[in-house]
């Protein structure tokens, strides 16, 4: 089985950066310093600081991994169309976008439910970190409970949540659904055939990937604002 290659010249990594402008995670030296020094109290709250520099350290990681998806899909983007690299017959898919592309989606709902279970553990909701139900940590459960302005953040993925929908569970985006407009009885070469129209279903047309990717941007940037709240609230306590 062929693998895709994902290697692309440098050049359509930093179009792709200028052209986001994505911002960086928040620097969390200092705050994780302090969480350090605040150590040594009770073994209960001991335990809740260690878990928040747990959660912190993992969220700036995966942002970082969000981020890179979504400037990978972008220069394959660029490159694609730079030189004609999509197919005729699916001019929706391009391998190398589609795998940053559903690789970003995933990761920037990840960012929310983990945001979530820093929140968690930073405000004592007892919510259980793992499971299903009311009772345990999401992003929709947290956001309800809490002060922080989480609205752009729900909105962003709201957007975004069509697409991923539309990637678990139906075939677009990506691939054009062809469909049988017409049969009917006719003569091929003067003998009778049976003729056979196709053409693609207008009604269920993919989604751009180009603009999935720039709803996953919009994702980053509403829990970069997000968690830049939480971080400073933290701060302010230590």
């Amino acid at each position: 089985m062929e693998i895709i290659t994902l290697e692309i010249e440098t050049l359509y990594i930093e179009k792709a950066r200028k052209e986001l402008n994505i911002p960086q995670f928040p620097n969390t030296e200092n705050i994780i310093q302090k969480l350090y020094g605040a150590i040594g109290t009770t073994k209960e709250e001991s335990n809740k600081f260690m878990r928040m520099i747990t959660w912190i350290r993992l969220l700036e990681k995966k942002y970082v991994e969000a981020y890179t998806s979504v400037v990978y899909g972008l220069a394959h983007h660029f490159k694609s169309e730079e030189h004609g690299l999509y197919s005729h017959s699916e001019p929706f898919y391009q391998s190398q976008v589609s795998y940053f592309t559903d690789t970003a989606t995933s990761r920037a709902f990840s960012l929310a439910e983990k945001l979530a279970q820093l929140i968690n553990v930073y405000q004592d909701l007892g919510l259980k970190e793992a499971g299903m139900g009311k009772g345990v940590v999401s992003f929709k459960n947290v956001s309800s409970k809490v002060s922080f302005n989480l609205v752009d953040l729900d909105n962003a993925l709201i957007e975004l949540d069509q697409d991923r929908h539309a990637h678990v569970h139906r075939l677009d985006p990506e691939i054009v659904r062809s469909e049988i407009k017409e049969v009917s009885n006719g003569l091929v070469g003067g003998k009778p055939s049976t003729l056979i129209f196709t053409g693609i279903d207008e009604t269920k047309l993919p989604v751009v990937p180009y603009q999935q990717l720039m709803k996953c941007k919009n994702v980053l940037i509403a829990f970069c604002v997000s968690i830049s709240q939480v971080l400073s609230a933290i701060d302010q306590e230590l």
